[in-house]
């Protein structure tokens, strides 16, 4: 009986061992990464770009969002997070937190498919 729940064990380890590399090896190989501009409510940017590996890349114009006096685009981020204005108030205004976000700097090149989030800053 330990045998047999020896050999199940190491059977539905190696599985899940040759699955995982098949997957692995998927996406190392994959020749392109695509780019995506999500521009949280500003003008539209190409949505996508789709790179070959090694590519840099290509900076989209900074987009506009509602009346330029009321925000100030502050750059593409990987990762985003927003905070209140004021967070006393009972107004909704929220800008990025940069101290919690992450900027992209397009002078890296990326390793993997990604979105890039436009940033903006709450001039009022």
């Amino acid at each position: 009986m330990k045998k047999l729940s020896l050999f199940i064990i190491i059977f539905i380890s190696l599985s899940l061992c040759t699955c995982e590399n098949e997957w692995m090896k998927e996406i190392m190989q994959k020749d392109t990464i695509t780019i995506t501009f999500d521009t949280d409510g500003g003008t539209p940017v190409p949505s996508k770009q789709v790179l070959q590996k090694g590519e840099k890349i290509k900076r989209p114009e900074d987009p506009t969002k509602g009346d330029q006096n009321n925000y100030l685009f502050a750059g593409w981020y990987t990762v985003i997070n927003k905070k209140y204005m004021d967070p006393t108030s009972t107004s909704n205004r929220m800008e990025v937190d940069k101290e919690n976000s992450i900027l992209y700097y397009f002078d890296s090149v990326p390793t993997h498919d990604m979105t890039l989030y436009a940033g903006w800053e709450n001039l009022q």
